[in-house]
């Protein structure tokens, strides 16, 4: 078995969208999130499988990622999932983790507010079609009601989390890649040329079966945009409400 990795992430922040890039590479497969809901034998038995290169599917069903986009018995040299950090059942996990040699893949998104109002679009959609991404030609959500309060609620949960994705991102002792969500949507052959040096695999042409689903501009994404504003009006998140920040434009 070649390389083994973990992306580790906060809701909406991309991370569908990467696990299908990288799984459209033919050495790659990387499952979906493998710790969901599983107690702590299931999750050191999916680690053993993980390890000794051996299906996940057939312990966990919901390893597979809800787009498709894992092919079983893919001859891949590369091996990951993905988790969220209040899903890793104890510090435990991510030592054996470092032991076991698996490099870390941080995935977070700079623009939090962006990240709140994408919980109430991905919600929309599910109630639509059953999937909280959008897939390509299939339907999106234009624009959305929101609670201000909530959203400003969500995001300060989401800027506490990040807090953690770092603090367990500097600790890290193996290789580490952090990846942030706009760079990867608009700049996305420099994100994946780094990705595919930092997996050792060659370059590809990466494709995903999903695709954006809240529009850029949050004026238009959320109807009583004028509402959230207000509230953001003397709150440190107000710059997130810049255009260019909405976009990923910030950072150079």
């Amino acid at each position: 078995m070649g390389e083994k990795f973990f992306i580790l992430f906060e809701a909406r922040s991309g991370s569908s969208h990467l696990v299908s890039m990288l799984n459209s590479s033919p050495d790659v497969t990387c499952y979906s999130e493998i710790f969901v809901s599983q107690p702590v034998d299931v999750c050191e038995r999916l680690l053993d499988a993980l390890e000794n290169g051996k299906s996940l599917h057939e312990i966990n069903p919901w390893v597979l990622d809800d787009h498709g986009s894992i092919e079983l018995g893919k001859p891949a040299s590369c091996i990951g999932f993905k988790t969220k950090p209040y899903d890793l059942p104890g510090d435990f996990i991510l030592n054996r983790l470092e032991r076991s040699g698996f490099k870390l893949i941080l995935l977070t998104r700079r623009n939090l507010i962006k990240q709140a109002v994408s919980r109430a679009t991905g919600l929309k959609l599910w109630d639509k079609v059953g999937l909280y991404n959008a897939i390509p030609d299939g339907p999106t959500v234009s624009s959305v009601v929101v609670d201000p309060t909530e959203i400003i609620e969500i995001a300060e949960i989401c800027d506490e989390i990040n807090e953690q994705l770092h603090s367990t991102f500097n600790s890290w002792k193996n290789e580490k890649l952090h990846i942030e969500y706009e760079d990867l949507l608009y700049r996305e052959t420099s994100v994946m040329e780094s990705l595919s040096g930092f997996l050792s695999i060659p370059n590809f042409k990466p494709l995903s079966r999903t695709r954006k689903n809240t529009l850029d501009d949050l004026s238009i994404a959320v109807k009583n945009y004028d509402e959230l504003a207000k509230a953001l009006e003397n709150h440190r998140f107000k710059a997130f409400l810049d255009q260019s920040s909405c976009c990923g434009l910030s950072k150079q």
